[in-house]
């Protein structure tokens, strides 16, 4: 476990996070796998039925994942 210092430029172009995360070698196609513990902590919720996250006033539109 380490701290770890991100941003999500798709939500705020300026704003770090800081956070714990497990860390590892190999995560193959992706850069960092986000769980319901950081979203939880981050306030940012998913709504499937209109494919769009949410940020305190953050609107953004999910994208497809390209087949594996």
């Amino acid at each position: 476990v380490a701290k770890v210092q991100f941003s999500l430029p798709k939500f705020y172009k300026d704003k770090v996070v800081e956070y714990n995360m497990h860390l590892t070698e190999t995560l193959k196609n992706y850069n960092m796998i986000v769980g319901q513990d950081l979203l939880s902590a981050l306030g940012i919720n998913i709504n499937s039925s209109t494919s769009t996250c949410s940020w305190e006033n953050n609107v953004i539109s999910m994208r497809g994942q390209t087949a594996v």
